[in-house]
């Protein structure tokens, strides 16, 4: 659930970084450009993963800035936003695991759920309620964070983000080995792997043959590798950089996201 949370977080700075004399056009452009900033200082991160967490952060950016330019930048601009940018963390991932099975994820989800009706009685009314009801509590959160960051002592939350940072029980962040070695790793992580039995044994149970099966698995796996490959790789860095050579805004974007990661290292 940290993706979770960190869209909320994501919600509550840009909320504390609006303008009040700007226009709801300004606005919006500033919290998407915050965004992009953001999610371009990810890329330049030696480790982990670039490609998700920079589309996250650059639409939730995008989302929470469409809330302003549609209500304005009060209290009911950002509680709209903030509804919105709080709704990426679940489609992101649904995107995923569609790219990966293609329409037969629908059908694998309503043929396990016709098999649990068996045991269980559940129905496609009680699956829409517990989907509802995590969106809903989400919500709940999200409509509060502009409220109650009213009432917060931002420079208390800053002092405490800076005395994170300087833990010295903290490590630094070290590269990974290789792009590839990070890559299988996100290939045997459980729920992954458990995406795969559950849709094997889909088109297995349904009457097709080894060879279909087996071809739509390694489908999968092919695609999997390269939304994990892409995810880990440094081309995005490298895309970015060129985007700057031609683009004024690019430049802009990747000047301000470098100082910023300058900064943050100075902090650490």
């Amino acid at each position: 659930l940290s993706g979770q949370f960190l869209s909320l977080n994501q919600g509550f700075l840009l909320g504390r970084f609006l303008d009040k004399e700007a226009s709801r056009a300004e606005a919006f452009k500033s919290s998407f450009e915050i965004s992009l900033i953001t999610s371009t200082m990810k890329a330049l991160s030696p480790a982990g993963k670039k490609l998700g967490p920079m589309i996250s952060i650059s639409m939730q950016g995008f989302l929470y800035g469409i809330g302003l330019l549609v209500l304005g930048k009060g209290l009911l601009g950002q509680i709209l936003g903030m509804m919105l940018l709080s709704l990426w963390a679940f489609i992101q991932p649904l995107i995923t695991y569609y790219l990966m099975y293609g329409s037969e994820l629908v059908g694998a989800i309503a043929y396990y759920l016709k098999k649990l009706q068996k045991h269980v009685p559940v129905t496609e009314e009680t699956l829409f309620f517990v989907v509802a009801f995590m969106i809903g509590t989400k919500w709940l959160l999200a409509i509060s964070i502009p409220v109650l960051s009213r009432k917060i002592d931002f420079k208390k939350y800053e002092d405490k983000m800076q005395s994170l940072a300087k833990d010295k029980g903290a490590k630094p962040i070290k590269p990974s080995k290789s792009t590839f070695q990070g890559v299988v790793h996100d290939l045997t992580r459980p729920l992954f792997l458990l995406s795969l039995i559950l849709m094997g044994a889909y088109f297995f149970t349904t009457g097709k043959d080894l060879g279909f099966v087996m071809w739509k698995i390694l489908r999968a796996l092919s695609i999997a590798f390269l939304i994990f490959f892409l995810a880990r790789s440094t081309f995005f860095q490298r895309l970015i950089a060129k985007w700057a050579e031609r683009s004024v805004f690019m430049k802009r974007i990747s000047t301000l996201s470098g100082q910023a990661v300058v900064k943050l290292r100075e902090m650490a």
